[in-house]
């Protein structure tokens, strides 16, 4: 049985603490951040330029094909900064998307 908080149980059974200091959570934040940083970039590569798969085969046309894609997400990155935008969509509800359409079916 896995414990929620921040005590486990040892293989001998007996409670041992996480790592609770001040330290150790100000370094799991930073980890945390940069984790972020780097699932957001993935996230944004796999939307925008459909990474998850490769569409050609071999070593050299894949390793093409993702030097584009970050050229590419660079670029992205550059227009929304050059011009103001947030790259972050932002979650709309399912409930506002069929009042949009509802809105556009109407209009």
């Amino acid at each position: 049985m896995w414990a929620t908080s921040r005590i486990r149980r040892t293989i001998s059974g007996a409670p041992a603490l996480w790592g609770t200091t001040r330290i150790s959570r100000l370094s799991r934040r930073a980890k945390h951040k940069i984790r972020v940083g780097v699932e957001d970039t993935f996230r944004q590569a796999i939307v925008a330029t459909d990474l998850r798969r490769a569409r050609y085969r071999g070593i050299a046309k894949v390793h093409l094909e993702q030097v584009f894609s970050a050229v590419a997400l660079n670029l992205t990155r550059l227009d929304a900064w050059w011009n103001g935008r947030s790259l972050d969509r932002g979650r709309t509800s399912h409930l506002a998307r069929l009042e949009l359409t509802e809105l556009a079916l109407t209009a």
